[in-house]
């Protein structure tokens, strides 16, 4: 008999927060404990660990966020879909024996709240400090992430600072958008805004022209406040990304090379997604006094092109 790799939570969890066609929950790859919600506007599937949002879909409309059918889902081991959530440090951290991205993204989270109606639904989550993680990060804080499902999917991560000292913390919404085919996909918002070429290690100079992908694509953008929005061209959509509390924007996409090497990927997978990540990394640091607090928003609003 092979048990599953999370705890099952299913049933207690319906029970306490369960609402026929509106609000369930259920065991995923390996037991992965799985949040349902449904309205008449859109669904969405929110993992328990990393309150990551793995699928929402508007109605109507194919799925807005990406996951790969080769995607890991094991303890400790990122999963690269939907959307995870980079923090407190985002990408690889100064210790590089440390894991990129932080860990609250492979942290079990608490469910706080669901709410539920026709058109919206909201679920609260919480995460907070214990001996795992200041094994990593030796820190008192308070995560609070707010994912509302309905015409669009906002997203907003509160971090608190219960202790005495300030806390530096760079974090993001590392997500993935599914897109019919990379080739005939264009994202505007980022003209003429500087960027750090990451795949090349170098800073480049702001172009007048929106981006298109052809090849292996890693960009810091800095300093930018601005909405982007990307065009599918292959599925015949357009996806607006609205922000706040982040003055970094990243996109990325691996390309074949690299894809074939990453764990958790099959080899085409880099014609389907596109990250578009809303952030603060490199200069855009978050420096949080004794007692405060600050919050990252994110708005993605889809529609069909007609």
């Amino acid at each position: 008999m092979t048990l599953p790799l999370f705890p099952e939570t299913s049933p207690e969890l319906n029970r306490a927060f369960g609402a026929p066609g509106r609000v369930a929950f259920r065991a995923g790859k390996n037991g992965l404990p799985l949040l349902v919600l449904a309205n008449r506007q859109a669904s969405a599937e929110i993992s328990l660990r990393g309150a990551q949002v793995l699928s929402y879909r508007p109605a109507g409309q194919p799925p807005v966020l990406w996951m790969s059918n080769a995607a890991v889902c094991e303890p400790g081991e990122p999963l690269n879909s939907g959307v995870p959530l980079s923090w407190p440090w985002f990408s690889t951290a100064e210790d590089p024996a440390l894991p990129d991205h932080g860990f609250a993204f492979t942290s079990m989270w608490q469910l706080r709240s669901v709410e539920y109606g026709e058109d919206s639904s909201t679920a609260v989550f919480t995460l907070q400090d214990d001996e795992t993680t200041r094994r990593l990060w030796p820190h008192a804080f308070r995560l609070t992430l707010r994912a509302t499902v309905g015409a669009s999917l906002a997203l907003e991560l509160a971090t608190e600072n219960p202790g005495d000292e300030t806390l530096a913390i760079r974090q993001g919404f590392h997500t993935y958008f599914r897109v019919g085919n990379i080739e005939k996909t264009t994202l505007r918002g980022l003209e003429n805004t500087p960027f750090y070429n990451k795949a090349l290690r170098v800073m480049a100079p702001p172009s007048p022209d929106p981006i298109t992908v052809r090849e292996e694509i890693d960009r810091v953008y800095f300093p930018t406040t601005a909405a982007c929005v990307l065009e599918d061209h292959g599925l015949g959509r357009r996806i607006v990304i609205e922000k706040s509390g982040s003055k970094s924007t990243v996109v990325w996409n691996p390309w074949e090379e690299k894809t074939r090497r990453m764990r958790g990927f099959e080899a085409r997978d880099f014609r389907n997604f596109l990250c578009v990540e809303t952030t603060n990394t490199r200069e855009d640091v978050v420096l949080l006094p004794p007692r405060g607090s600050c919050a990252l928003a994110a708005t993605i609003t889809s529609e069909m092109r007609v």
